[in-house]
């Protein structure tokens, strides 16, 4: 279902935010250098104490970019986070700005199915084993603790 949608065709559509910038200029880089043009020419516009509609759709652009930028950093930030409601909130901005379908985003969607079903396994091992020391005063488990914990990348609790 949702990887129909992802790969090809996101990056083809227009956002209901406007156009991609990324998609247009690239790299993210190349965002950062047409960012900076941007706002070079946004600074000589106020200087002048010049507003039309260029410098309105320049403004709209500069906060675009902006937009795609820090969502692209977000994406980089939290590629081995596991709290799913924070992926999912990356990835789902990622598609409402309509960015190009990349393997940082690609990861994404895999580390939060792989998540889906880790977390709740983890979090269930963490509870036996919680009963089992309560009840035996005994933390027999904790290399298998370290090692499923370690294989997930999640925390687990000793």
């Amino acid at each position: 279902g949702r990887r129909s949608l992802s790969r090809r065709s996101i990056s083809r559509r227009q956002s209901s935010l406007g156009d991609c910038a990324m998609e247009k200029l690239g790299t993210p880089t190349a965002c950062r250098e047409s960012l900076c043009e941007i706002e070079s020419m946004l600074r000589k516009a106020s200087d002048l104490d010049f507003r039309n509609g260029d410098v309105q759709a320049l403004e709209k652009a500069k906060q675009r970019i902006q937009l795609e930028l820090e969502t692209t950093a977000q994406v980089e930030a939290l590629r081995n986070s596991t709290d799913i409601v924070d992926l999912e909130k990356v990835l789902a901005r990622a598609r409402d700005l309509g960015l190009p379908w990349t393997p940082a985003l690609e990861r994404l969607e895999d580390r939060i199915e792989r998540l889906k079903t880790q977390v709740p396994l983890v979090r269930a091992l963490e509870t036996v084993l919680a009963s089992y020391r309560q009840e035996t005063g005994a933390s027999l488990f904790s290399p298998l603790t370290i090692t499923i914990a370690g294989a997930t990348g999640l925390q687990a609790k000793a």
